[in-house]
């Protein structure tokens, strides 16, 4: 579906836990306020260029209906990267990752 908004408010940058410490929050939460829309086919391309935290960072996600008559319910979504599926990196590039995900929304209910 075409024209379904993608706002993500934030990215959180977690640290890799360890027998000494079990990390219960971000180290840092990265306020990005992005806002983008699906193509016809219903995909969006999201880029994070942001600085690698030491194991993961997860992208939170927001997908909304703004049409006049809104056909679907909002939902959202959590997408998470981890160190390790960074790839070609060298020296201060720590690489690339892509994810491929799928959303289906929900109809929304007649009022």
């Amino acid at each position: 579906m075409e024209g379904i908004r993608v706002v993500v408010p934030s990215v959180d940058h977690h640290q890799k836990t360890t027998p000494t410490f079990i990390p219960d929050k971000p180290v840092i939460t990265n306020y990005v306020n992005d806002t983008l829309y699906t193509t016809a086919d219903g995909s969006f391309n999201y880029p994070y260029a942001g600085f690698p935290s030491n194991d993961s960072i997860n992208i939170k996600m927001k997908f909304e209906d703004i049409s006049e008559n809104p056909s679907f319910e909002t939902d959202s979504a959590k997408v998470t990267f981890f160190s390790s599926d960074l790839q070609n990196g060298s020296g201060w590039n720590a690489g690339r990752a892509e994810k491929e995900i799928k959303i289906e929304l929900k109809n929304k209910e007649n009022e």
